[in-house]
């Protein structure tokens, strides 16, 4: 073989090698005038940036070298002043398209990212119903604002399934990629404890044994121990007056005890006092609800919280965050959480939901 074939085969070699390893991301950009003149970030799960380039005329381009294949995120500081702009890819071999439109982001090119884009869509089409039926039923004035606070509360409950129904699919797909891992730890609060046994089952052993998938077993064979008519667990917190409350002088007292795992910066938590409110006062003298909030501030807990909506229930907190020991010991990893005890003391339904509380109660005469 003469110089010149040798020199052609290893240019060939070279070119296919860095092919193989190769990633890039090429975007285009609505509105110009917003983004002209950005830059870009590649952060790695941390945040740490890896690459970065400037948005010219709409679009931007960068290509790097993959050496494997993971969740990140594209970021855009537009001001200062305000949190970027954060948008998750998969970083993986191959080309990537990007668009940006004035109210979503489009991802296409390597098949991982079709389906991040798949799941994204998922979860776009998912509250946007939601929110288009919110819509409804406050235009309609002659609806009773009891019959907007049950419809919604129902229609809540619904998209939240559906959501982990279908979100979970995408998990089972895809559960030894980055982006099968990547949607299970977003959404498996949304699954049953079946659902993340099997989820997790299908997982290679190096996923099994990280951290975070060993935390969230744990937690499930503990959630699991408290479904099925299990006894409740005791415990002691302080009320907003500070005195000290004992779960064990409630229970038994009344047909049911409700705990209500909340905090007032917590929205999904806001969101869903209406329709608490609404079941507490319907069934006074049945139902006892015992608020346990995960705030760290006590006067946010009061004010934003329990005095904004004029709870009526007891309510305690430890002021502990996500630290707090009562919320361990209920396996709680999501708030709001619900747990229903009946007046023997046994737990008939764990990290329920409110049309499943509505559906126990209304069997009892």
């Amino acid at each position: 073989m003469n110089k010149t074939l040798i020199l052609l085969f290893v240019a060939f070699i070279l070119i296919v090698g860095c092919t193989k390893n190769k990633f890039s991301i090429e975007g285009t950009l609505q509105d110009t005038a917003k983004y002209n003149g950005k830059t870009v970030y590649l952060n790695d799960q941390n945040y740490v940036s890896f690459d970065s380039t400037v948005i010219k005329d709409g679009k931007f381009s960068i290509s790097t070298v993959c050496d494997s294949s993971r969740i990140a995120f594209l970021t855009i500081e537009i001001t200062p002043y305000n949190s970027p702009e954060v948008i998750p890819f998969v970083f993986e071999t191959g080309k990537v398209q990007l668009e940006i439109t004035n109210n979503d982001f489009i991802l296409s090119g390597t098949p991982q990212n079709v389906t991040l884009q798949q799941f994204a869509e998922t979860e776009s089409n998912l509250w946007k119903k939601l929110g288009n039926y919110k819509s409804q039923l406050q235009s309609d004035s002659t609806m009773a604002d009891s019959s907007r606070i049950l419809l919604t509360s129902q229609m809540e409950d619904l998209v939240n399934q559906e959501y982990g129904e279908k979100s979970f699919e995408l998990v089972k797909q895809n559960a030894n990629n980055p982006i099968g891992k990547y949607i299970f730890l977003k959404t498996y609060y949304y699954y049953d404890p079946l659902m993340i046994d099997e989820a997790i089952g299908l997982m290679d052993e190096k996923t099994k044994n990280t951290e975070k998938i060993k935390r969230i077993m744990e937690n499930n064979e503990l959630t699991k121990s408290l479904s099925n008519g299990a006894n409740y667990i005791d415990f002691k917190a302080l009320t907003q007056d500070g005195d000290t409350l004992t779960l064990s002088n409630l229970v038994g007292k009344t047909d049911y005890m409700l705990l209500d795992f909340w905090a007032s910066w917590c929205p999904d938590c806001m969101a869903a006092m209406p329709a608490l409110k609404q079941i507490y006062e319907k069934n006074k003298g049945k139902l006892e609800i015992l608020g346990i909030s995960l705030d760290d501030d006590k006067e946010k807990w009061i004010k934003n919280g329990i005095e904004k909506f004029n709870l009526q229930w007891k309510q305690v907190s430890n002021l502990a965050y996500w630290d707090d020991n009562i919320a361990k010991k209920y396996a709680v990893s999501s708030i709001p959480s619900i747990f229903l005890i009946d007046k023997n003391g046994k737990i008939i339904a764990a990290k329920t939901t409110l049309s499943h509380v509505r559906a126990i109660i209304s069997e009892t005469k």
